[in-house]
């Protein structure tokens, strides 16, 4: 059996301003046409089972018009799949906080083929291979999710794994690697193999709050062939680029002298329209307000969007005194340590609020 493992698709995603001419958020279109990518690759790889480990919508309640070209998408690859399994296992971003709301992904179980994993872990025997799946509203049932052992077994998760940054939802070591044929895992957007068999696909195009730390690693699916027990990656390229640019050294440099310089790093497809980042550093503060402000908005007339994101000189009196850590990392941090109320989900509101802190830098930038 030769599985296609994606994740965090993050359909419905909203960010920066533009609009396309339909008045859509360009940026949910993007994702939207990048989801539809994944799915031509993956269909033309002819897998017997589709596997995606969460967050395939970016809200609980995302605009009918998502929820419609969704569901349309996915009944025209179940048809030319003839029905073949497609699982969806639930996660954070889709699974409500209280009982009575229900899941979304249920409004898909029609569709032929279809597996949904939305509140409890399930189990589904296909062929001659058992699929474990613990979506992210049934993570405190973990400690059930044991192979039988009759067959071949996939294990299929959504949360963040203990190896991670973040604060973690479980441990590899716990779920017992050496009983799975293979552990797939969503939440985390970077592609990461955990030990020999757990496998972080990524997703699928850049909806995180911090976009940059996942612009060194290209998105992906992976083939995970159960007979030969070989793991592949098959490379999928957003709709739109997103670059992160060398960071620029100001040191001793005018405004004039750093706008030249961000003029000539600013090269790409001007039909492109990618999202760019540009860091300058070392930046004298008096050097800041002498950058031409006609060059900085000509190169934002070319992207979507651009963030010059400027670290100033220390003072040889060491006044002026800068961490090097982005704002997103600060309030992660913060909010973190923070108290809440027990009402409160701590991973909803850390989000949030980064998702917020990225909303208003996008308006800023292109102001």
């Amino acid at each position: 059996m030769r599985i296609a493992h994606f994740s965090d698709t993050h359909l419905g995603f909203r960010a920066y301003t533009r609009v396309n001419d339909s008045g859509l958020n360009q940026r949910e279109v993007d994702v939207f046409r990048t989801f539809e990518r994944f799915l031509e690759d993956i269909l033309s790889q002819d897998p017997d089972v589709v596997l995606h480990t969460g967050d395939f919508f970016d809200k609980v309640r995302p605009s009918n018009h998502v929820i419609i070209r969704a569901f349309q998408a996915l009944t025209k690859m179940q048809a030319e799949r003839k029905g073949r399994p497609f699982i969806i296992v639930a996660g954070n971003h889709e699974t409500p906080r209280t009982s009575d709301a229900g899941c979304i992904l249920k409004l898909f179980g029609n569709i032929p083929g279809l597996y949904i994993a939305d509140e409890q872990l399930r189990r589904f025997v296909l062929e001659d291979t058992e699929f474990v799946c613990v979506p992210y509203g049934a993570l405190h049932e973990k400690d059930r999710a044991i192979p039988s052992g009759s067959r071949a077994s996939i294990l299929a998760m959504h949360g963040l794994e203990g190896s991670l940054k973040y604060a973690p939802d479980f441990n590899v070591s716990e779920m017992k690697p050496d009983r799975w044929d293979y552990i797939a895992l969503g939440d985390y957007h970077v592609h990461k193999v955990i030990g020999k068999n757990a496998v972080y696909c990524g997703s699928t195009d850049y909806t995180s709050t911090n976009i940059w730390e996942e612009t060194d690693c290209p998105k992906r699916w992976v083939m995970f062939d159960a007979e030969s027990v070989k793991i592949s990656d098959h490379i999928v390229e957003p709709v739109r680029q997103v670059l992160d640019l060398t960071p620029i050294d100001a040191s001793g440099l005018s405004g004039v002298e750093i706008g030249g310089r961000l003029g000539s790093q600013a090269v790409w497809d001007n039909d492109s329209l990618p999202i760019v980042r540009q860091r300058s550093i070392n930046v004298d503060p008096v050097s800041r307000a002498e950058i031409p402000h006609q060059i900085v908005r000509e190169i934002q007339s070319r992207a979507l969007v651009y963030f010059h994101e400027i670290q100033y000189a220390k003072s040889d009196s060491d006044q002026v005194k800068v961490s090097g850590r982005s704002l997103d990392e600060d309030w992660r941090e913060f909010a973190g340590k923070r108290d809440l109320p027990k009402s409160v989900e701590r991973k909803e509101y850390v989000e949030a609020g980064a998702a917020r802190l990225l909303e208003v830098a996008g308006v800023a930038e292109e102001d």
